[in-house]
């Protein structure tokens, strides 16, 4: 169950903070949830928009779309469910191709990474831990094939994901339909689900209360368990080597089998 309902933009009373809220049907289609519920305190919500222009800014010196891919990595990291079906939406609708997406948990070894994005992608996923796992040497292995304007622009995007995972997963956001359905498509085989234990942040639909149906949703019936083990396809051999044994904690098991209503619980 959500712990704050968002705020309908319909009833923003601020036009000013509306507008600036929209921005984000630009490059998602819709407003997120997280920023509905920030309104409360308008303050907040505009700098939060204001920090997200600034380290999405499409002069920067970083492709936009890869920095998206940057911003799903830290959110894998941090565990946070809701971010990385945003970051999927948003690197798709930028150009970012389905497999290329797909294809983030095997970066160190895919051919569809540049070395200078697989440095950075590992580098995203160092810095977004806890206990934060970048050293000396993966700092000076990223310093070797990116600028220091670049590194600011990439830790930028991890750390402005830092607040927007924490507040997802501490409010337990609703997700929208948009990436509940794009995130279905493109990352239930590594681990991601609509449902998650209270561990690691639970996400549930708006509507769900009341057991709505999702219209043609049959691959999303996933629940997601802190027991067993999950191997996204080497990715927790990887976290194993660079978080020291922390990776355990993001280990999950995928049941299938529910049935096709979206509910919270079971």
């Amino acid at each position: 169950m959500t712990r704050m309902a968002p705020i309908p933009i319909e009833e923003c009373s601020d036009g000013e903070l509306r507008a600036t809220l929209e921005h984000f049907t630009a490059t998602l289609g819709f407003v997120p949830n997280s920023l509905l519920t920030m309104q409360r305190v308008p303050g907040i919500a505009r700098a939060v928009v204001q920090l997200n222009r600034a380290v999405f800014d499409p002069n920067g010196r970083v492709d936009v779309g890869f920095k998206r891919l940057i911003a799903h990595m830290a959110s894998f990291a941090a565990g946070c469910m809701y971010c990385r079906a945003h970051t999927a939406v948003s690197a798709t609708r930028l150009g970012v191709e389905d497999e290329k997406l797909q294809a983030i948990y095997q970066h160190e070894t895919s051919p569809l990474f540049s070395e200078r994005e697989k440095v950075a992608l590992s580098f995203a996923l160092d810095a977004a831990s806890v206990p934060n796992s970048v050293t000396d040497a993966s700092y000076a292995e990223l310093a070797r094939h990116w600028s220091e304007e670049e590194i600011v622009e990439i830790l930028g995007v991890v750390c402005m994901f830092g607040v927007f995972n924490r507040w997802n997963d501490s409010m337990a956001t609703p997700i929208e339909w948009e990436p509940m359905v794009r995130a279905g498509e493109l990352l239930t085989d590594h681990g991601w689900s609509a449902r998650v234990p209270e561990e690691y942040g639970r996400h549930v639909l708006l509507g769900s209360d009341r057991g709505e149906r999702a219209p043609e949703l049959p691959e999303l019936r996933l629940a997601v368990t802190a027991s067993d083990s999950y191997d996204a396809h080497g990715l927790d051999a990887h976290l194993d080597q660079r978080r020291c044994g922390h990776a355990a904690e993001r280990r999950v098991r995928i049941d299938h089998g529910l049935d096709g209503v979206l509910t919270e619980g079971a």
